[in-house]
């Protein structure tokens, strides 16, 4: 299963990120985790987790204004296509090739879903890609 998991960038609860995991690997054991890009909140916690503490292969799809690294592998997008000048449309085209890579996703959040998410649930929903949500309210 290829699992695409989004959250807020100031998501902090790392003790339900790497449960929810240690969980899905104990279900799927060929469990693939997708990313946008790891540097922040939920994303940088599941990061961690995978390549560190729990072995889970994971496979980042970061925008083409980003640089491409060695987690990109898997995510078919050629390298030449990434270190592009800025554009807000590369973050439109990314989304996009998540949701067409991925089977289901989860959301971690706080109080509801961010605005740099909701592009990414809406294009879920649309491809009916079934979506859990882990919101925390403070």
């Amino acid at each position: 299963m290829k699992l695409g998991i989004f959250g807020d960038n100031n998501y902090d609860n790392a003790v339900k990120i790497k449960t929810f995991l240690c969980n899905i690997k104990s279900i799927d054991p060929d469990l693939i985790v997708v990313i946008k890009s790891g540097k922040l909140g939920a994303s940088e916690i599941v990061s961690k987790n995978c390549k560190w503490n729990l072995n889970i292969p994971l496979i980042v799809f970061p925008t083409y204004h980003e640089e491409w690294t060695a987690d990109c592998e898997g995510n078919n997008i050629p390298k030449y296509m990434f270190g592009k000048k800025y554009s807000s449309k590369h973050y439109y085209m990314r989304d996009n090739k998540i949701v067409n890579f991925i089977d289901c996703a989860v959301y971690f959040g706080i109080d509801g879903i961010d605005n740099l998410n909701k592009n990414i649930i809406e294009l879920c929903n649309k491809k009916k890609i079934e979506v859990l949500f882990e919101i925390e309210n403070r």
